[in-house]
């Protein structure tokens, strides 16, 4: 029995950082759509400005 207790610490320290490392892919990939969004959106402008030119 005691050598169960490690291992459910581990198991559950694993589970935590692949929640943590999970967490952040996302909010990284959210950034990323952010910038993207705002990248097109000044690019548009830019289009739009040099066809009124």
């Amino acid at each position: 029995m005691p050598q169960m207790m490690p291992m459910n610490w581990i198991l559950i320290m694993l589970m935590t950082t692949m929640v943590m490392l999970m967490t952040m892919v996302i909010m990284h990939n959210f950034n990323l759509k952010n910038n993207l969004k705002s990248t097109m959106k000044t690019n548009n402008k830019k289009i739009m400005k040099n066809m009124k030119w």
